[in-house]
Protein backbone atom coordinates (compact mmCIF):
# COMPACT_ATOMS: atom_id res chain seq x y z
CA UNK A 1 0.00 0.00 0.00
CA UNK A 2 1.49 3.27 -0.91
CA UNK A 3 0.65 6.88 0.77
CA UNK A 4 0.85 9.64 -1.75
CA UNK A 5 1.66 13.18 -1.31
CA UNK A 6 3.85 12.62 1.68
CA UNK A 7 1.55 11.79 4.17
CA UNK A 8 3.52 11.35 7.24
CA UNK A 9 1.16 9.46 9.95
CA UNK A 10 3.76 10.42 13.05
CA UNK A 11 3.53 8.42 16.04
CA UNK A 12 -0.30 7.48 16.85
CA UNK A 13 -0.06 8.71 20.35
CA UNK A 14 0.98 12.07 18.63
CA UNK A 15 -1.81 11.78 16.58
CA UNK A 16 -4.47 11.48 19.29
CA UNK A 17 -3.10 14.30 21.49
CA UNK A 18 -3.85 16.25 18.46
CA UNK A 19 -7.05 14.96 17.74
CA UNK A 20 -7.75 15.70 21.46
CA UNK A 21 -6.67 19.25 21.31
CA UNK A 22 -8.86 20.04 18.17
CA UNK A 23 -11.92 18.79 19.83
CA UNK A 24 -10.80 20.59 22.91
CA UNK A 25 -10.90 24.17 20.41
CA UNK A 26 -13.86 23.27 18.97
CA UNK A 27 -15.96 22.59 21.99
CA UNK A 28 -14.40 25.58 24.00
CA UNK A 29 -15.93 27.95 20.87
CA UNK A 30 -19.54 26.73 21.33
CA UNK A 31 -19.39 26.55 24.95
CA UNK A 32 -18.53 30.07 24.39
CA UNK A 33 -21.43 31.06 22.26
CA UNK A 34 -19.20 31.56 19.08
CA UNK A 35 -21.09 32.71 15.49
CA UNK A 36 -22.15 30.08 13.22
CA UNK A 37 -19.18 31.38 11.06
CA UNK A 38 -16.59 31.53 13.63
CA UNK A 39 -17.27 27.72 14.62
CA UNK A 40 -16.80 27.03 11.20
CA UNK A 41 -13.92 29.11 10.17
CA UNK A 42 -12.45 26.77 13.27
CA UNK A 43 -13.62 24.16 11.49
CA UNK A 44 -11.73 24.55 8.40
CA UNK A 45 -8.82 25.23 9.56
CA UNK A 46 -8.56 22.41 11.66
CA UNK A 47 -9.02 19.90 7.91
CA UNK A 48 -6.51 22.42 6.36
CA UNK A 49 -3.87 21.17 8.87
CA UNK A 50 -4.89 17.49 8.31
CA UNK A 51 -1.73 16.32 5.94
CA UNK A 52 -3.55 13.27 4.49
CA UNK A 53 -6.34 15.42 2.99
CA UNK A 54 -5.91 17.08 -0.45
CA UNK A 55 -9.04 18.52 -0.86
CA UNK A 56 -12.35 18.98 0.20
CA UNK A 57 -15.93 20.17 0.30
CA UNK A 58 -18.47 20.84 3.06
CA UNK A 59 -21.93 20.97 2.26
CA UNK A 60 -24.78 21.54 5.16
CA UNK A 61 -28.09 19.68 4.80
CA UNK A 62 -31.41 21.54 5.45
CA UNK A 63 -33.85 21.13 3.00
CA UNK A 64 -31.08 20.53 0.36
CA UNK A 65 -27.24 20.41 0.02
CA UNK A 66 -25.49 23.79 0.35
CA UNK A 67 -22.12 24.71 0.06
CA UNK A 68 -20.82 25.57 3.28
CA UNK A 69 -16.69 25.60 2.66
CA UNK A 70 -13.86 24.10 0.60
CA UNK A 71 -10.54 23.78 0.25
CA UNK A 72 -8.56 23.16 -3.06
CA UNK A 73 -11.50 22.14 -4.97
CA UNK A 74 -12.62 23.83 -8.16
CA UNK A 75 -15.89 25.26 -9.30
CA UNK A 76 -16.67 22.72 -11.77
CA UNK A 77 -16.34 19.92 -9.11
CA UNK A 78 -18.09 21.54 -6.67
CA UNK A 79 -20.99 21.79 -9.43
CA UNK A 80 -20.76 18.60 -10.48
CA UNK A 81 -20.96 17.02 -6.68
CA UNK A 82 -24.19 19.13 -6.63
CA UNK A 83 -25.48 17.36 -8.97
CA UNK A 84 -24.89 13.83 -8.30
CA UNK A 85 -27.36 12.92 -5.49
CA UNK A 86 -24.68 12.22 -2.99
CA UNK A 87 -27.48 11.40 -0.09
CA UNK A 88 -28.40 8.54 -1.70
CA UNK A 89 -24.65 6.84 -1.10
CA UNK A 90 -25.36 7.01 2.19
CA UNK A 91 -26.88 4.08 3.34
CA UNK A 92 -26.44 3.99 7.38
CA UNK A 93 -25.40 8.01 8.45
CA UNK A 94 -23.29 6.16 11.33
CA UNK A 95 -20.98 5.15 8.65
CA UNK A 96 -18.14 6.55 6.59
CA UNK A 97 -18.55 5.64 2.72
CA UNK A 98 -15.11 4.80 0.80
CA UNK A 99 -15.79 5.54 -2.16
CA UNK A 100 -13.55 3.66 -4.76
CA UNK A 101 -10.96 4.03 -6.74
CA UNK A 102 -11.45 6.67 -9.66
CA UNK A 103 -14.43 7.93 -8.06
CA UNK A 104 -16.10 11.32 -9.72
CA UNK A 105 -13.45 14.42 -9.16
CA UNK A 106 -11.18 12.04 -6.84
CA UNK A 107 -13.39 12.52 -3.59
CA UNK A 108 -13.07 9.29 -2.32
CA UNK A 109 -14.15 9.57 1.63
CA UNK A 110 -17.69 11.00 2.12
CA UNK A 111 -18.04 11.34 5.88
CA UNK A 112 -21.76 11.95 7.39
CA UNK A 113 -22.59 14.14 10.28
CA UNK A 114 -26.14 13.00 11.91
CA UNK A 115 -28.39 13.43 14.24
CA UNK A 116 -31.04 11.21 14.83
CA UNK A 117 -31.35 9.64 12.02
CA UNK A 118 -31.27 13.09 9.94
CA UNK A 119 -28.08 14.10 8.09
CA UNK A 120 -27.19 17.25 8.99
CA UNK A 121 -23.76 17.75 6.62
CA UNK A 122 -21.83 16.15 4.40
CA UNK A 123 -17.90 16.09 4.29
CA UNK A 124 -16.25 15.01 0.68
CA UNK A 125 -12.49 14.22 1.28
CA UNK A 126 -9.78 13.33 -1.58
CA UNK A 127 -7.02 11.45 0.47
CA UNK A 128 -3.57 10.99 -0.34
CA UNK A 129 -4.28 7.33 0.26
CA UNK A 130 -4.23 5.28 -2.90
CA UNK A 131 -5.30 2.32 -2.57
CA UNK A 132 -8.35 0.75 -4.11
CA UNK A 133 -9.70 -0.23 -0.59
CA UNK A 134 -9.57 2.25 1.76
CA UNK A 135 -11.17 -0.24 4.54
CA UNK A 136 -7.88 -1.74 4.14
CA UNK A 137 -5.83 1.25 5.76
CA UNK A 138 -4.04 1.00 8.95
CA UNK A 139 -6.10 1.30 12.20
CA UNK A 140 -4.62 4.98 13.31
CA UNK A 141 -5.35 6.15 9.50
CA UNK A 142 -8.92 5.30 10.32
CA UNK A 143 -8.85 6.65 12.90
CA UNK A 144 -8.26 9.77 11.83
CA UNK A 145 -11.31 9.53 9.30
CA UNK A 146 -12.99 8.60 12.27
CA UNK A 147 -11.57 11.77 13.47
CA UNK A 148 -13.40 13.82 11.05
CA UNK A 149 -16.41 12.11 11.41
CA UNK A 150 -16.49 12.89 15.44
CA UNK A 151 -14.94 16.75 14.83
CA UNK A 152 -17.97 17.14 12.04
CA UNK A 153 -21.02 15.74 14.38
CA UNK A 154 -19.77 17.33 17.07
CA UNK A 155 -19.67 21.04 15.20
CA UNK A 156 -22.84 20.29 13.37
CA UNK A 157 -24.80 19.30 15.93
CA UNK A 158 -24.03 22.28 17.67
CA UNK A 159 -25.26 24.51 15.36
CA UNK A 160 -28.39 22.33 14.70
CA UNK A 161 -28.71 22.95 18.65
CA UNK A 162 -28.10 26.48 18.22
CA UNK A 163 -30.72 27.15 15.83
CA UNK A 164 -33.16 25.25 18.03
CA UNK A 165 -32.29 27.63 20.79
CA UNK A 166 -32.91 30.72 19.10
CA UNK A 167 -35.84 28.87 17.31
CA UNK A 168 -37.02 28.24 21.07
CA UNK A 169 -36.51 31.29 22.83
CA UNK A 170 -38.82 33.32 19.61
CA UNK A 171 -41.44 30.81 20.53
CA UNK A 172 -41.30 31.95 24.06
CA UNK A 173 -41.33 35.39 23.39
CA UNK A 174 -44.03 35.18 21.17
CA UNK A 175 -45.89 32.64 23.77
CA UNK A 176 -45.30 35.71 26.18
CA UNK A 177 -46.80 37.98 23.69
CA UNK A 178 -49.50 35.90 22.74
CA UNK A 179 -50.48 35.66 26.84
CA UNK A 180 -50.15 39.27 27.55
CA UNK A 181 -52.56 40.27 23.89
CA UNK A 182 -54.96 37.19 25.86
CA UNK A 183 -55.29 39.34 28.84
CA UNK A 184 -55.70 42.33 27.27
CA UNK A 185 -58.28 41.47 24.77
CA UNK A 186 -60.26 39.78 27.80
CA UNK A 187 -60.14 43.21 29.16
CA UNK A 188 -61.81 44.35 26.31
CA UNK A 189 -65.41 42.62 27.48
CA UNK A 190 -67.32 43.84 29.87
CA UNK A 191 -68.70 42.99 32.83
CA UNK A 192 -72.01 40.83 33.37
CA UNK A 193 -74.40 43.36 33.25
CA UNK A 194 -76.63 43.71 36.10
CA UNK A 195 -78.36 46.82 35.91
CA UNK A 196 -82.24 45.74 36.14
CA UNK A 197 -83.31 49.66 36.00
CA UNK A 198 -83.47 49.49 32.51
CA UNK A 199 -85.36 46.78 32.10
CA UNK A 200 -82.86 44.79 29.65
CA UNK A 201 -81.79 41.66 30.29
CA UNK A 202 -77.57 41.33 28.27
CA UNK A 203 -75.72 37.85 27.98
CA UNK A 204 -73.10 37.00 26.09
CA UNK A 205 -69.97 34.85 25.44
CA UNK A 206 -66.82 34.27 23.74
CA UNK A 207 -65.32 31.04 22.17
CA UNK A 208 -61.43 31.70 21.58
CA UNK A 209 -60.38 29.67 18.67
CA UNK A 210 -56.65 30.38 19.54
CA UNK A 211 -55.14 32.73 22.14
CA UNK A 212 -55.88 35.91 20.40
CA UNK A 213 -58.45 36.60 17.87
CA UNK A 214 -60.45 39.66 16.58
CA UNK A 215 -63.80 38.99 18.26
CA UNK A 216 -65.23 42.03 20.26
CA UNK A 217 -68.84 42.83 22.49
CA UNK A 218 -69.62 45.53 24.02
CA UNK A 219 -72.16 47.20 26.13
CA UNK A 220 -73.00 50.21 28.59
CA UNK A 221 -75.13 53.06 29.84
CA UNK A 222 -75.70 56.40 27.49
CA UNK A 223 -77.65 57.93 30.27
CA UNK A 224 -80.40 56.84 32.36
CA UNK A 225 -82.87 55.84 30.01
CA UNK A 226 -80.23 54.39 27.00
CA UNK A 227 -77.95 51.44 26.23
CA UNK A 228 -74.77 50.97 23.97
CA UNK A 229 -74.48 48.04 22.37
CA UNK A 230 -71.82 46.59 19.88
CA UNK A 231 -70.59 43.11 18.66
CA UNK A 232 -67.45 43.17 16.01
CA UNK A 233 -64.78 41.67 14.23
CA UNK A 234 -61.33 42.13 13.48
CA UNK A 235 -60.10 40.53 9.97
CA UNK A 236 -57.24 38.90 10.88
CA UNK A 237 -56.07 36.97 14.29
CA UNK A 238 -52.90 37.57 16.24
CA UNK A 239 -51.69 40.16 18.43
CA UNK A 240 -51.88 43.17 15.63
CA UNK A 241 -55.58 41.92 15.68
CA UNK A 242 -56.47 42.21 19.18
CA UNK A 243 -54.36 45.71 19.64
CA UNK A 244 -56.36 46.85 16.99
CA UNK A 245 -59.55 46.03 18.23
CA UNK A 246 -58.42 47.40 21.50
CA UNK A 247 -57.77 50.71 19.21
CA UNK A 248 -61.25 50.29 18.43
CA UNK A 249 -63.02 49.57 21.71
CA UNK A 250 -61.85 52.65 23.03
CA UNK A 251 -63.36 54.72 20.47
CA UNK A 252 -66.30 53.27 20.57
CA UNK A 253 -66.29 54.34 24.16
CA UNK A 254 -65.51 57.51 23.65
CA UNK A 255 -67.40 58.47 20.63
CA UNK A 256 -70.78 56.90 21.41
CA UNK A 257 -71.37 59.49 24.11
CA UNK A 258 -70.48 62.34 21.84
CA UNK A 259 -72.52 61.21 18.19
CA UNK A 260 -76.51 60.56 19.04
CA UNK A 261 -76.30 60.20 15.16
CA UNK A 262 -75.14 56.79 14.18
CA UNK A 263 -74.44 57.32 10.75
CA UNK A 264 -71.80 60.13 11.36
CA UNK A 265 -70.47 58.05 14.34
CA UNK A 266 -69.52 54.78 11.80
CA UNK A 267 -68.24 57.66 9.58
CA UNK A 268 -66.12 58.80 13.01
CA UNK A 269 -64.92 55.29 13.58
CA UNK A 270 -64.19 53.71 10.24
CA UNK A 271 -61.72 57.04 10.38
CA UNK A 272 -60.17 56.03 13.25
CA UNK A 273 -60.01 52.20 12.01
CA UNK A 274 -58.34 53.42 8.35
CA UNK A 275 -56.00 55.39 10.49
CA UNK A 276 -55.31 52.58 13.12
CA UNK A 277 -54.83 50.19 10.59
CA UNK A 278 -53.40 51.97 7.30
CA UNK A 279 -55.45 50.14 5.03
CA UNK A 280 -54.19 46.39 5.99
CA UNK A 281 -57.12 45.51 8.08
CA UNK A 282 -61.21 46.52 8.69
CA UNK A 283 -63.48 45.43 11.08
CA UNK A 284 -66.81 44.63 10.54
CA UNK A 285 -69.28 45.75 13.55
CA UNK A 286 -72.78 45.80 14.82
CA UNK A 287 -73.51 49.12 16.34
CA UNK A 288 -76.65 49.88 18.56
CA UNK A 289 -78.33 52.61 20.71
CA UNK A 290 -81.60 51.36 22.70
CA UNK A 291 -83.98 53.98 24.54
CA UNK A 292 -85.88 52.28 27.32
CA UNK A 293 -88.55 55.10 27.25
CA UNK A 294 -89.50 55.37 23.58
CA UNK A 295 -88.69 51.53 23.12
CA UNK A 296 -86.82 52.71 20.19
CA UNK A 297 -83.86 50.41 18.41
CA UNK A 298 -81.88 52.57 16.21
CA UNK A 299 -78.52 50.87 14.75
CA UNK A 300 -75.72 50.88 11.68
CA UNK A 301 -74.60 46.79 10.64
CA UNK A 302 -71.20 48.19 9.34
CA UNK A 303 -70.57 44.58 7.18
CA UNK A 304 -71.43 42.44 10.19
CA UNK A 305 -73.36 39.31 10.30
CA UNK A 306 -76.66 40.78 10.71
CA UNK A 307 -78.30 40.38 14.11
CA UNK A 308 -81.50 38.19 14.56
CA UNK A 309 -84.24 40.24 16.02
CA UNK A 310 -87.25 38.40 17.73
CA UNK A 311 -90.07 40.84 17.62
CA UNK A 312 -93.39 39.92 18.62
CA UNK A 313 -94.00 36.66 16.80
CA UNK A 314 -91.32 36.96 13.50
CA UNK A 315 -87.89 37.10 13.19
CA UNK A 316 -85.82 39.26 10.96
CA UNK A 317 -82.12 40.22 9.98
CA UNK A 318 -80.87 43.48 10.59
CA UNK A 319 -78.94 44.65 7.81
CA UNK A 320 -78.88 47.74 7.14
CA UNK A 321 -75.95 49.67 7.25
CA UNK A 322 -73.11 50.16 5.43
CA UNK A 323 -69.75 48.53 5.09
CA UNK A 324 -67.12 47.43 6.66
CA UNK A 325 -64.83 49.88 8.40
CA UNK A 326 -61.58 50.50 7.32
CA UNK A 327 -62.35 48.79 4.07
CA UNK A 328 -63.59 52.08 2.09
CA UNK A 329 -62.79 55.95 3.67
CA UNK A 330 -64.58 57.75 3.60
CA UNK A 331 -67.76 55.93 3.91
CA UNK A 332 -69.55 55.41 0.75
CA UNK A 333 -73.11 55.11 2.76
CA UNK A 334 -74.20 54.78 5.35
CA UNK A 335 -78.14 53.78 6.43
CA UNK A 336 -79.47 53.63 9.73
CA UNK A 337 -81.68 51.17 10.51
CA UNK A 338 -84.23 52.16 13.34
CA UNK A 339 -86.90 49.49 14.63
CA UNK A 340 -90.07 49.82 17.85
CA UNK A 341 -89.70 47.20 20.03
CA UNK A 342 -92.59 45.23 21.18
CA UNK A 343 -92.26 43.58 25.30
CA UNK A 344 -90.00 40.91 25.88
CA UNK A 345 -87.89 41.31 22.44
CA UNK A 346 -84.89 39.90 22.00
CA UNK A 347 -81.83 40.58 19.66
CA UNK A 348 -78.81 37.64 19.18
CA UNK A 349 -75.84 39.16 17.95
CA UNK A 350 -72.95 37.07 16.84
CA UNK A 351 -69.94 36.40 14.62
CA UNK A 352 -69.25 35.01 11.98
CA UNK A 353 -67.43 31.89 13.70
CA UNK A 354 -71.29 30.90 14.77
CA UNK A 355 -72.84 31.31 11.71
CA UNK A 356 -69.72 29.99 9.54
CA UNK A 357 -69.57 26.92 12.01
CA UNK A 358 -68.94 23.86 10.13
CA UNK A 359 -70.58 20.16 10.69
CA UNK A 360 -69.11 16.77 9.15
CA UNK A 361 -70.93 17.43 5.60
CA UNK A 362 -68.93 21.10 5.46
CA UNK A 363 -72.30 22.35 6.00
CA UNK A 364 -72.74 25.91 7.98
CA UNK A 365 -74.86 26.56 10.90
CA UNK A 366 -76.44 29.78 9.22
CA UNK A 367 -79.14 31.45 10.83
CA UNK A 368 -82.16 29.20 10.95
CA UNK A 369 -80.83 27.33 14.23
CA UNK A 370 -81.16 31.03 15.75
CA UNK A 371 -84.47 32.07 14.67
CA UNK A 372 -85.54 28.65 15.60
CA UNK A 373 -84.15 29.01 19.00
CA UNK A 374 -85.61 32.47 19.52
CA UNK A 375 -89.19 31.67 18.33
CA UNK A 376 -89.09 28.58 20.82
CA UNK A 377 -87.19 30.11 23.85
CA UNK A 378 -88.17 34.29 23.26
CA UNK A 379 -89.79 34.59 26.42
CA UNK A 380 -86.51 32.74 28.54
CA UNK A 381 -83.58 35.03 29.79
CA UNK A 382 -81.16 35.77 27.79
CA UNK A 383 -78.87 33.55 29.32
CA UNK A 384 -80.98 30.79 28.43
CA UNK A 385 -80.63 31.97 24.86
CA UNK A 386 -77.31 31.77 24.77
CA UNK A 387 -76.95 28.48 26.71
CA UNK A 388 -79.46 26.77 24.34
CA UNK A 389 -77.76 28.53 20.84
CA UNK A 390 -74.58 26.75 22.37
CA UNK A 391 -75.64 23.23 22.90
CA UNK A 392 -77.22 23.57 19.26
CA UNK A 393 -73.98 24.35 17.85
CA UNK A 394 -71.79 21.62 19.82
CA UNK A 395 -74.32 19.12 18.59
CA UNK A 396 -74.08 20.76 15.16
CA UNK A 397 -70.16 20.51 15.11
CA UNK A 398 -70.25 17.30 16.63
CA UNK A 399 -66.97 15.21 15.63
CA UNK A 400 -65.35 17.99 14.26
CA UNK A 401 -63.12 18.87 16.85
CA UNK A 402 -63.14 22.71 18.16
CA UNK A 403 -64.30 25.72 16.83
CA UNK A 404 -62.56 26.88 13.57
CA UNK A 405 -62.90 30.30 14.37
CA UNK A 406 -63.56 32.85 17.32
CA UNK A 407 -66.86 32.58 17.86
CA UNK A 408 -69.30 35.46 20.10
CA UNK A 409 -72.49 35.77 21.11
CA UNK A 410 -74.34 38.73 22.61
CA UNK A 411 -77.87 38.58 23.43
CA UNK A 412 -80.27 41.36 24.72
CA UNK A 413 -83.85 40.86 25.89
CA UNK A 414 -86.11 44.10 26.12
CA UNK A 415 -88.43 43.62 28.66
Amino acid sequence: MRFGGGFKSGSPEQSYKTQLRNLLLVTQAINNNYSRREILDIYNSILGKQAYIRKFVLFSNNSGLKVESSLHAEEAEIEALLGASLSNEIKNPDNIVYRPAGSSNGFNVLIPAHHKDRVLALLLVETVFETADLSTLPEHVTDSLVFLQTLTNIVFVALENKVLYKENLRRERLQKELELASELQAMLFPPPWNNASLQLDIAAFHVPFSEVGGDYYDYFELNEHEIAFCIADVSGKGISAALLMSNFQANVRALFPIYDNLEELARKLAEKVDRAARGERFITAFLARYNTQTRQLSYVNAGHNPPVLRNGKNTELLEDGTTGLGMITPLPFVHKGERVLEKDAVLVCFTDGVSELQNKKEEFFGYEPVKRVLLDNGLHTAEEVNLTLSLEMNRFRSGTGSFHDDAALLTCRFL
